[in-house]
């Protein structure tokens, strides 16, 4: 990056919005003309912007199919599902018109289409946001973990095993609440590893967001 030095690193503004694969290929199809007309997707996107500020999860209820003609209703929910998540994390990291446009062209989305998608979205940016912002995780957090290693030589059958096993406990905690519960769950080695792999991985994650 001349601007930034040699150690400059630029975040995909997919990464940053964290939109799955399987998203991005939606929208793709979204922007497909031989798919969905221009004037179902403008309907479409007005319908998820008004679904998300209305806080409305179920895709039956805000989705009224039979208002879009014949477009096939496959294509219809895997479009909904995709432009709703877009609107959500569009929302979530504030991304501006330059950010919207790179993730939609990536998508092979024509100009007017992202103009479409990125005029409606501003024009009501500022509710979503006050709804994300009203919005709080009622998900337990873990305060204390402790584990033991326990030798299991027979299982039920009593057949010879002879194989390790570690039982974590986990301590949570409601946000508000001073009431904790455990949670327990055994597993091998191997799976341990995975496990360890897998919050090493969100660790990192957690890192670079922050770094942003």
């Amino acid at each position: 990056c001349p601007d930034h030095g040699l150690g400059c690193h630029v975040t995909h503004p997919a990464l940053i919005m964290d939109l799955a694969p399987s998203i991005l290929s939606a929208l793709q199809t979204t922007g497909d003309t031989t798919a969905i007309s221009d004037t179902i997707f403008a309907a479409l996107v007005e319908v998820c912007l008004h679904a998300v500020v209305q806080k409305k999860r179920n895709v039956d209820e805000s989705l009224d199919t039979s208002k879009f003609g014949t477009c096939d209703v496959g294509i219809l929910k895997q479009s909904y599902a995709a432009i709703t998540t877009l609107v959500v994390e569009a929302a979530r990291v504030d991304a501006n018109v330059s950010t919207l446009v790179s993730v939609l062209e990536e998508c092979k989305m024509a100009a007017d289409r992202i103009e479409t998608f990125t005029e409606l979205f501003l024009k009501r940016k500022s509710e979503v946001r006050a709804v994300l912002g009203s919005t709080r995780s009622t998900v337990p957090h873990v305060v204390d973990v402790d584990w033991r290693l326990d030798y299991y030589m027979k299982d039920n059958q009593l057949e010879r095993v002879n194989k390790p096993l570690y039982v974590i406990n986990l301590l949570t905690e409601e946000v508000g609440s001073q009431q904790q519960k455990r949670v327990q769950f055994a597993c091998t080695a191997e799976q341990l590893q995975d496990l360890v792999g897998k919050l090493k991985d969100a660790a990192r994650s957690i890192e670079k967001a922050s770094a942003m």
